[in-house]
């Protein structure tokens, strides 16, 4: 055998291993539980809800701010994904409105729920 045909061959070889382990990871992270967890929620209040932290039922902390850079004012809404890739359908919400006052929904099925609305 030639030295070209078995650089060749090692180079296929290299090039199919790589597109073996690129479509293993690819298929990892992406992997789906099926459940849907993006929820409308809705600002039903009369004062700009600033901040929406959420916490899956095995965190012991609220999570980072759901808004970002985003307010919520009264009567609007905003699709959020709550998908924090651990399995979690139940989460914890937190709402804190622009005076300071907060809103809590607990055991909240982001996976069932279309829906939260925060009155």
């Amino acid at each position: 055998m030639s030295n070209f045909s078995k650089t060749a061959r090692r180079t296929v070889v290299a090039v199919l291993l790589a597109a073996a382990a690129s479509t293993a990871i690819s298929v990892s992270v992406s992997a789906s539980d099926g459940y849907n967890r993006v929820v409308e929620v809705i600002n039903n209040t009369g004062m700009a809800l600033e901040y929406l932290h959420a916490s899956n039922k095995g965190r012991n902390d609220w999570g980072h701010d759901h808004l970002g850079s985003y307010v919520l004012h009264p009567g609007q809404s905003m699709a959020i994904d709550f998908n924090d890739y651990s399995g979690y359908c139940k989460f914890d919400l937190r709402a804190t409105f622009e005076n300071g006052a907060t809103s809590e929904r607990y055991n909240v099925n982001v996976c069932s729920e279309y829906s939260v609305t925060f009155r």
